[in-house]
């Protein structure tokens, strides 16, 4: 049996914002149920190293491309390299 990933996404959500109103929390999980009803959802885990391969690898003008490498977004390896980023 697997889990419910919206429910659990929003327990998640009201606790780490718990100003995080009842009304919203519902709106965003039947948007969500809506989009995504029936299908098979991929979450893709990133490996435990990603902070240090993004830093490593990246040499100011390949963003596009080592985003592409390593499916993450450009924003990510921004945030990476620029704040020192670190991955849960």
């Amino acid at each position: 049996m697997s889990a419910d990933i919206i429910s659990r996404f929003i327990e998640l959500l009201n606790a780490a914002q718990p100003t995080f109103s009842e009304e919203l929390a519902t709106n965003i999980e039947r948007q969500l149920r809506h989009e995504y009803r029936g299908e098979r959802v991929y979450i893709a885990k990133h490996p435990d190293n990603l902070h240090d391969i993004v830093r490593s690898r990246f040499t100011g003008n390949n963003v596009d491309k080592l985003a592409a490498e390593l499916k993450i977004s450009r924003r990510t390896v921004y945030r990476t390299v620029q704040k020192g980023h670190k991955f849960p």
